[in-house]
């Protein structure tokens, strides 16, 4: 796609003003570099673009810079400089070549509502997951026996357009929602939860979802966050996590609590009840209305992810290793030491 082409499209995605809004959190760095012109690409810059700059560091939204300046304010503080200049989240980012022009940070569990309502119009870092909890949930193919990313990838695309959204599945940080039990809960497999078992989701009509077309028994609760801290102390005898790197549910204080649950005896895999990514997208209706530009925007979108993929297939793969790996390493120093029983 020609630059010309390109930097109209970019120019008419700025008509949209503050109806475009960026997800607050990670995702959204996940998918920066895709809008950034960027010589690490391989690409030329092309000035007035869709890089937006980011409040919280004054740099242009990616994820390598945001790092490096998180990396120089932690160095600034180790030496005792107190930190004044630089604000800590506001709500709103802006077009380096256009400032005047807001773009909202909302939350973004918010972001499927004010879709659907018609505040935001391009959303810029979506869950797959949360959007497709909030929609029709007979829609939702239930992705966690998919273990090619590819494929998934395509069913998520299908159903993103089935629960009457347009867009661009990145899967460049893939995200999975595990299925774990309180250690001392005696779940082991899927069939020891009981019908007074209460089960705890950040998704919960997924996780319902599964456990209705997996026969599983028990309720399941819904929750804005920290499920697996819910699990862990207790309060549920079990949940799903959200693993992204999986950092925190394999550190030795978490796996004394919680234990992966599998399919069966017969069957040792861990469950993997659903599988997320991040997502660029508009709703169908807005879509229809402006179908050229959003073919045009998305074909960029597009180009820069085969560019990026080429660069490195599978980044969070390579920089976390494999997760159940981490979390079974773990498990077994713990009852080597005697702190948990097998």
């Amino acid at each position: 796609m020609s630059l010309q082409i390109e930097d109209g499209v970019l120019k008419r995605l700025q008509e949209y003003g503050n109806s475009v809004a960026i997800a607050k959190g990670d995702n959204y760095l996940s998918i920066a570099p895709l809008l950034s012109f960027d010589h690490e690409l391989g690409m030329e810059s092309l000035p007035g673009g869709i890089r937006l700059i980011h409040p919280d560091t004054g740099q242009h939204l990616t994820g390598y810079e945001r790092n490096e300046e998180r990396a120089h304010r932690i160095k600034r503080r180790r030496f005792g400089v107190k930190e004044t200049t630089i604000p800590t989240q506001p709500g709103y980012a802006f077009y380096e070549d256009n400032p005047h022009i807001l773009v909202p940070i909302v939350p973004i569990q918010n972001l499927p509502e004010y879709m659907d309502k018609g505040i935001v119009k391009i959303g810029i870092g979506c869950g797959y997951d949360l959007e497709m909890d909030h929609s029709n949930i007979a829609a939702v193919s239930l992705n966690g026996d998919f273990r090619n990313p590819t494929e998934r990838m395509s069913k998520m695309a299908n159903d993103l357009k089935k629960a009457g959204r347009r867009g661009i599945v990145t899967g460049i940080k893939p995200v999975m929602f595990v299925f774990i039990a309180y250690r001392d809960s005696g779940i082991r497999y899927l069939n020891d939860v009981e019908d007074d078992d209460a089960g705890v989701s950040e998704v919960p009509s997924i996780f319902r979802a599964f456990k209705s077309r997996k026969s599983i028994r028990g309720s399941v609760e819904g929750t804005y966050g920290s499920a697996d801290n819910q699990v862990m102390a207790g309060l549920y005898s079990h949940g799903t996590d959200l693993l992204e790197s999986g950092t925190n549910l394999s550190k030795p204080s978490s796996v004394k609590k919680v234990r992966l649950v599998r399919y069966s005896e017969e069957n040792p895999e861990y469950v993997v009840v659903f599988y997320s990514a991040g997502c660029i997208l508009v709703r169908e209706d807005v879509y229809d209305t402006d179908k050229q530009f959003f073919d045009d925007f998305f074909g960029i979108i597009r180009e820069r992810l085969d560019a990026t993929r080429k660069i490195n297939p599978e980044p969070f793969a390579e920089k976390y290793g494999d997760f159940f790996d981490r979390f079974e390493e773990q498990e077994a120093n713990l009852m080597e030491a005697g702190v948990i029983e097998e």
